[in-house]
């Protein structure tokens, strides 16, 4: 009976208009400029990411770049995805499943030009940020028509707002830049209930790729959230922080003038210099007058340390915000992580993002561009990472321990006399998740006999020792007999007395008479010389 086939949803390619996805759309320029906030402004910014508006969000995840502890996390986060290589895998062996993926690979492979590397970083990073992004496809046919290449960039997120009426995310574009057919683009069913600078974005469609990791509300899940309140934590703590070393840094001076001397006088201002001076260290010397005094004043508290703690927890904090674990790893003394720290401690998070852009590239990018060039997606390949199994050596070493531990089990049940069937045995494996071969039948199993050399001499035959020896063989009636056999035939030789004729053991044969062969002979004797 044949494997049923995995349930999966075909794209054709009559349900993309080539006319509406060649149009080119540009988003709106970002001003560039530096940003102060406040805690309100902060606060405020996170109020937007919760109901889908990502303008002021945005802001707010680059200005984490400013913050070291923020900068070092969000870095971490993002290491496997510019380390780790991916490949286009097809669904199948066939002959067209391959010939596909051939074609994806110089668009969307390690090396494509429809999909670079660093789109894929940005992607990754807006992901881990607010917990969506998007990605925006530009199709180009090709100047002989036969195929049509899509080239896939990240979509600036703070021009998106998520609409509770439409029930779909919403950009604005500009439409100044835009072709001449960007305004064909939009569907009748949602143009009547935008502005006009504004588009839906629905995944799928040929031109928009959302990347989530959940269904409903996916940017609730957004690092900004928690980590809006994290970083000002320490940037404000790590302000005060500043202010409160520099009030333990720099004494107070306090002079106090001779009894019944004015400070508003030529005696006060001269006095009054003085400690300036004493201050600022340009005057290491001085002179009072008479009945002055001159004390030093020093901030002695301690409320300097709170700060210090505030700063180290927020540090902690923005790890595990965007890592799942506080930073301490494998290298605590520095923020710095290598991707093997990264992939052993985060794992589930850095591989969930991972798996979540595989999943949505595919349905968003090579599903359509294979349905628009081969009329169906059914052969659509996938780009996977080729995430390192760093388990493996593990898992070898429990599978090591339970196959030990199952033959100690079969070998503890024979000796208490029990009867270990091949039922039984199988039973075992099945308990201790091992896998077994075929039980060789019963008597099968050759016993183990230890032969002396006279008892070999009985089976091993003669050629079979020549061999052994690296000798060439006997053949014949000889050579199929056995050592034993053939050293009594042997001996038995050697004993019998000489035939008549014949010499015996040892005797040299007698010199051959039969005379040399002439040149023209031919092999005949030679006549005898006549007689004179």
């Amino acid at each position: 009976m044949p494997a049923p086939k995995r349930a999966r949803r075909t794209r054709k390619s009559e349900e993309f208009e080539l006319l509406k996805l060649v149009a080119r759309l540009e988003s709106l320029r970002v001003q560039a400029g530096a940003y102060s906030w406040s805690m309100t402004e902060i606060q405020d910014a996170r109020d937007q990411q919760m109901v889908g508006d990502f303008k002021q969000p945005a802001r707010l995840a680059e200005s984490f770049n400013t913050d070291d502890a923020m900068f070092a996390a969000k870095r971490t986060r993002l290491a496997p995805q510019k380390a780790i290589p991916v490949k286009i895998v097809p669904p199948s062996q066939s002959d067209r499943a391959r010939r596909i993926a051939n074609e994806a690979d110089g668009l969307f492979g390690p090396s494509g030009v429809g999909a670079t590397p660093d789109t894929f970083v940005s992607i990754n990073r807006i992901l881990a940020d607010h917990g969506v992004a998007f990605g925006m496809n530009i199709a180009t046919p090709r100047d002989d028509g036969t195929r049509i290449d899509f080239e896939h960039h990240a979509w600036p997120i703070e021009w998106v707002r998520w609409d509770p009426m439409l029930r779909c995310f919403v950009t604005q574009v500009d439409v100044t830049s835009a072709s001449p057919e960007a305004g064909n683009w939009l569907d009748g069913s949602y143009a009547r209930y935008l502005p006009s600078n504004s588009v839906p974005i629905i995944h799928g469609d040929g031109r928009w790729s959302v990347y989530a990791g959940e269904e409903i509300e996916p940017w609730k899940s957004g690092c900004v959230l928690p980590g809006a309140l994290t970083w000002a934590r320490h940037a404000f703590g790590f302000r005060d922080w500043l202010n409160s070393s520099a009030s333990h840094g720099n004494s107070t001076i306090v002079g106090t003038m001779p009894e019944g001397t004015r400070t508003r006088s030529q005696e006060g201002d001269d006095f009054l210099a003085l400690l300036v001076a004493l201050a600022s260290a340009d005057m290491p010397v001085g002179l009072l007058p008479a009945g002055g005094k001159v004390d030093f004043l020093a901030d002695g508290s301690t409320a300097w340390e709170i700060f210090r703690e505030l700063v180290n927890a927020s540090r902690l904090s923005a790890n595990q915000i965007y890592n799942g674990h506080d930073g301490l790893g494998t290298n605590p003394s520095g923020p710095g992580y290598d991707l093997k720290a990264v992939l052993g401690v985060v794992s589930d998070i850095a591989e969930g993002d991972l798996h979540t852009i595989e999943r949505c590239f595919k349905s968003g990018v090579i599903d359509p561009w294979a349905a628009m060039n081969f009329g169906s997606s059914s052969d659509a390949p996938e780009r996977l990472y080729q995430i390192p199994d760093r388990d493996q050596d593990e898992k070898r070493e429990r599978a090591g321990s339970r196959r030990i531990a199952f033959y100690d089990a079969i070998e503890r049940e024979r000796s208490l006399g029990f009867d270990v069937s091949e039922e039984r045995i199988e039973a075992l494996a099945k308990e201790y998740d091992v896998s077994i071969g075929k039980l060789a039948a019963a008597g099968a199993k050759k016993p183990a006999i230890a032969l002396a050399p006279t008892d070999l001499a009985l089976v091993v035959r003669v050629d079979e020792a020549r061999a052994s020896a690296e000798l060439d063989a006997m053949g014949g009636a000889d050579g199929a007999m056995p050592l034993a056999a053939y050293k009594a035939k042997l001996e038995q030789a050697a004993a019998a007395p000489p035939i008549s004729g014949q010499p015996g053991p040892g005797a040299q044969a007698p010199a051959s008479t039969t005379p040399p062969t002439g040149a023209n002979g031919a092999g005949a004797p030679r006549p005898p010389p006549s007689l004179p």
